[in-house]
């Protein structure tokens, strides 16, 4: 499981009025397959702070002397790497929060930028204005990071992220908390969903995500949608969106403790199992679950909310939650289904406001990425 699937439950921003354009934001590496934002100026009473506390480990981005008028971003590169880029307010402070956490070596200078090692695996590295950091590496990959950072800290407009259509993408999102991945970022049972109504030579590097996000408590919303940069591919993700219809909010307490995330959307059954037949990676799927149980007959008499919740150990089979229209059914791997009952102590009633009417939710368990980054 990539390290991004345990990171993909985060972060930030693309709000740039305030922040001159060209500058810190072409320091992500322009190969990002996943990219987040948050804008802090605009998060109050979102959660940010709980967010910051769960991915980054601080209560206050401030205190990095980070530059909280412009946006902050969480990215994951094709070849796995992850990082963290932001405009620097106070390099100062920057310098005095390296120092307190206890850098593996003494701030150097290379190539005209300030480099450390965090933690035996977190490269930093800032510029007057971008703060970048990248990991985890061991060690011994140190050198060879700085230098691919110390690249990153040189690009302009003309070879950063700014002219990459994810970037464009994500910039067109009004919201204070968004982000845009390849779906081959996120976990793969996660995947699995947003490639529904694909034609079948589509690979997951060909589809992608969008999606708005929040806090509430623990769990962090994301507000999604399928898309495709290739048009085929994406008016066949359009054309399958609509089978599904306004969530109702039902199934919102599936969503465990122990679970990692879950995917809610709200659908006729008959509507959605063409789709999933038609993908070569549900067949497997259903071929799997259908030697426990008949999945192709829960599938079909699902009409309304559905939920699938993914286990954060890959040994454990998902959950699966629906409504047939008149009681609420559950299966978690067992030979037959179950009823569900809902628990309106197991999630706060403003989570469950948060899924109403949307069509395509995912929620992730934030407890979880402590001590996993």
């Amino acid at each position: 499981m990539r390290t991004f699937n345990y990171l993909f439950t985060i972060v930030l921003g693309v709000w740039l009025t305030s922040c001159s354009k060209g500058d810190y934001v072409n320091s992500i590496p322009p190969n990002s397959i996943a990219i987040m934002s948050m804008d802090m100026g605009r998060m109050n009473g979102i959660g940010g702070g709980t967010l910051l506390k769960a991915i980054l480990h601080v209560a206050d981005v401030k205190t990095l002397g980070v530059d909280v008028s412009c946006p902050v971003y969480l990215f994951e590169t094709e070849n796995g790497n992850m990082g963290l880029c932001a405009r620097i307010g106070s390099q100062q402070d920057l310098e005095k929060a390296i120092e307190e956490v206890g850098g593996n070596q003494p701030l150097q200078s290379f190539r005209g930028f300030q480099f450390t090692l965090l933690d035996g695996r977190w490269a930093v590295g800032f510029s007057d204005e971008t703060l970048l950091v990248m990991g985890p590496i061991v060690s011994a990959s140190y050198p060879d990071m700085r230098r691919k950072m110390a690249k990153c800290l040189s690009n302009d407009g003309n070879s950063g992220i700014s002219t990459s259509r994810l970037y464009q993408k994500l910039d067109s999102i009004d919201s204070p908390m968004k982000m845009v991945a390849r779906v081959d970022a996120l976990p793969e049972r996660l995947m699995l969903p947003f490639m529904l109504g694909t034609p079948k030579d589509t690979a997951p590097s060909q589809v992608c995500v969008s999606a708005r996000m929040g806090v509430v408590g623990d769990v962090l919303v994301m507000d999604s949608e399928a898309f495709s940069f290739n048009q085929r591919i994406d008016a066949a993700l359009k054309e399958a969106a609509r089978v599904y219809r306004p969530i109702e909010g039902q199934l919102v307490s599936a969503l465990s403790s122990e679970a990692l995330g879950g995917l809610f959307v709200n659908v006729k059954g008959e509507s959605l199992l063409p789709l999933m037949r038609e993908n070569r990676a549900f067949q497997a799927l259903l071929a799997g679950m259908n030697t426990e149980v008949d999945m192709d007959s829960i599938v079909r008499s699902v009409d309304g909310d559905f939920c699938l919740v993914v286990p954060a150990a890959n040994e454990q089979p998902p959950k699966v939650c629906y409504s047939d229209g008149k009681v609420l059914r559950q299966w978690e791997g067992k030979v037959a289904t179950s009823t569900f009952v809902p628990d309106t102590k197991a999630q706060p009633d403003d989570l469950r406001k948060k899924l109403l009417g949307k069509k395509m939710v995912l929620l992730v368990n934030m407890k979880l990425l402590k001590g996993l980054i």
